[in-house]
């Protein structure tokens, strides 16, 4: 068996507009909407160890943002995760991840944070194109900033718990992924506490130019704790209310991104939130637009080792390889029974390019003559999904495992 290990390190840029809606939680209810451009710099280091059964990822990232004005002051957070998952069977898989999170906002020290995830799920596969999940996560966030009231030295934490179920079809163009969950907010601010579904829907998908292009929306419902909140009259005067608040919440957005270059991304995105409530004050409209680029500061690599004596063999790599009638792809499966390879060439249809095979050193090989440009391919190996061998590069596929990314300049004069 063969294992593989990924190196990434990532350098983002990003220029956007957000309406953002701050609330004061020294005035119950009382929330003010501020409108402001932005700048953003974040990079991640990232690190891959995967196998036939077994994926490890450990990831570290830092980022900065500076505001059209330093009302607010400026934003800096430090994150860190870790996931495991292991293909327990044939069709089930345990997928486990654990984040940290450290968020400051200068000037301003009552909105700073921090936080840890942990989560756990299993994921039962279907058939070649459905997935189906079930998993609990469980949050803790600590404001040390943000005392209870003014009068006490405690600062407000919460307690956050997901239990949910979802559901993932690829129809080979596009890959939609449904989930519904329920929350709980455990919180020793009486104002923080709360319960309600939250449903969402997800879709991948390739636009025509090497495009893209990833699409949510999302729909939640929060029923808190009886609580007083300062409730602002016809005539401006405020008053102390007990009241029962619920809140609606729906959001969708759109990112769009483009690989350009061998180490180089263009992307944008916008995103709309509308929060209905039962207490009005929290009622409000969310917009956020960015657009920016990423550079690949170290391009992944990807190093295979074998996993026995038997096995150190040394062959020509399988990455593509340009021929006078198209490109040339290869997979080497001693045991298959039928190959074909996907990508964004080809729309993501199985068996539009089925590979000839094997020969005596179990490598499949198929001649496919593709247009110049930038595309992300995988193969198909008796119906399951296979990251290519030697890629040129790599990229996440959205379900845990990687599509290879390969540009075609221009074709060879041969004489």
């Amino acid at each position: 068996a063969h294992s593989s290990t990924l190196a990434r390190w990532t350098l983002d840029f990003v220029r956007g507009y957000v309406d953002q809606v701050l609330a004061d939680p020294t005035r119950l209810g009382v929330m003010e909407s501020v409108a402001e451009s932005f700048y953003s710099g974040t990079t991640r280091l990232r690190f891959s160890w995967l196998d036939s059964a077994n994926r490890l990822d450990l990831s570290a990232g830092a980022s900065g943002t500076s505001y059209g004005t330093d009302l607010y002051g400026d934003d800096t957070d430090l994150r860190g995760s870790a996931s495991y998952r292991r293909r327990l069977a044939p069709k089930l898989l345990l997928d486990l991840s654990g984040a940290g999170w450290q968020f400051r906002r200068a000037d301003f020290p009552i909105y700073n944070m921090n936080q840890g995830r942990a989560s756990a799920r299993i994921g039962w596969s279907l058939g070649k194109r459905w997935v189906f999940t079930a998993g609990a996560t469980q949050a803790w966030s600590a404001f040390p900033d943000r005392p209870l009231d003014s009068d006490s030295t405690t600062a407000e934490s919460s307690r956050l718990q997901d239990l949910g179920v979802g559901a993932s079809l690829d129809l080979g163009w596009a890959s939609l992924t449904t989930e519904g969950l329920w929350r709980r907010n455990l919180s020793n601010a009486d104002v923080a506490r709360y319960h309600g579904p939250v449903l969402s829907m997800r879709v991948q998908n390739g636009l025509p130019g090497a495009v893209s292009m990833s699409s949510y929306l999302l729909f939640g419902r929060r029923t808190y704790d009886p609580v007083t909140y300062l409730v602002e009259g016809e005539r401006g005067e405020h008053t102390e209310e007990t009241v029962l608040r619920k809140d609606e919440t729906w959001q969708v957005g759109v990112n769009l991104s483009r690989v350009v270059a061998p180490r180089f991304r263009v992307f944008g995105d916008a995103a709309w939130l509308v929060q209905h409530s039962s207490v009005e004050t929290y009622a409000f409209n969310q917009t956020r637009f960015t657009v920016g680029f990423s550079v690949d500061l170290i391009e992944p690599h990807q190093s295979r080792r074998a996993g026995g004596l038997a096995d150190l063999t040394v062959t020509a790599p399988l990455g593509p390889r340009p021929t006078e009638s198209g490109m040339r792809f290869q997979f080497r499966a001693p045991g298959a029974s039928a190959v074909s390879l996907v990508g964004g060439f080809n729309g993501w249809v199985p068996g539009v390019h089925q590979l000839n095979g094997p020969d005596p050193n179990g490598i499949w090989e198929a001649v496919v003559p593709i247009q110049p440009g930038i595309y992300r391919y995988a193969f198909v190996v008796d119906g399951e999904w296979k990251a290519p061998q030697d890629a040129p590069r790599y990229e996440d596929d959205g379900f845990g495992g990687e599509n290879g990314v390969v540009e075609i300049r221009k074709w060879p004069t041969y004489q």
